[in-house]
């Protein structure tokens, strides 16, 4: 019996301290913990407000915000076509193999340099070497973060600046034509490598001189290539 009212009274004495503490607010004011049976010290609403940002970051990785397209060296192979009839029919499609650098300026705009060389052979042992230097400015939509890789389609426009050198084994005309083009384009891009097609037009005067004789023609057209990127 006396064992038992100590028990009783050791009970009344714990219940008495535990609803006697003053309760500590939560983050929506309701009593949560009680001073006492647990130590707590800190403002639970300005913790939860410091953690919720990063536990969302973590669950579910990159938002919506809009992100910097990819910057790196592209390596491009495709085949051109002449707007030139006699220059077409000579050489029909000449394929060609380059390199470019494509340099991200904010989230719809980007610049490219590229050089190609292109290698043609036509009718009565006719050699033809090409090499094109290009600078454009391409827009975009907004790129949108994501894990799984983005989407681009893009336009573009800039300045060509090109050689050209035709031979047939003992003599040669070479010149140099300068002109415009436009391009249309896609990549399909997944972390730092890029896959792309894209179709190009150029216009290009070239001038030539040969035995004193001055000339110049067209030696632009249409173009297909794909392209390979690497980012950073």
């Amino acid at each position: 019996m006396n064992r038992l009212s100590k028990c009783v009274f050791a009970a009344f004495a714990v219940l008495l301290l535990g609803f006697s503490a003053t309760p500590c607010r939560a983050q929506n004011e309701d009593p949560l913990l009680y001073a006492g049976l647990l130590g707590y010290t800190g403002d639970i609403e300005d913790e939860a407000m410091l953690l919720s940002p990063a536990a969302i970051g973590q669950v579910f990785g990159g938002g919506t915000s809009g992100s910097q397209p990819r910057s790196g060296p592209d390596l491009r192979i495709g085949w051109s076509h002449f707007k030139n009839d006699i220059m077409e029919h000579t050489y029909g499609s000449v394929p060609f193999i380059g390199f470019g650098y494509t340099n991200n300026i904010s989230e719809t705009l980007s610049s490219r340099a590229s050089l190609d060389l292109a290698f043609g052979d036509g009718s009565n042992d006719l050699s033809l070497f090409m090499m094109p230097v290009k600078a454009s400015l391409l827009v975009h939509p907004v790129i949108q973060d994501t894990n799984q890789g983005y989407f681009k389609p893009y336009i573009g426009a800039g300045l060509d600046l090109s050689y050209i050198l035709e031979t047939n084994g003992w003599d040669d005309i070479d010149g140099w034509g300068f002109g415009l083009h436009l391009l249309l384009g896609v990549e399909v891009v997944i972390g730092h490598f890029a896959l792309g097609l894209e179709l190009g037009y150029s216009a290009v005067e070239s001038r030539f001189e040969y035995d004193g004789v001055t000339g110049s023609f067209d030696t632009g057209g249409l173009s297909i290539l794909f392209n390979m990127g690497f980012g950073f």
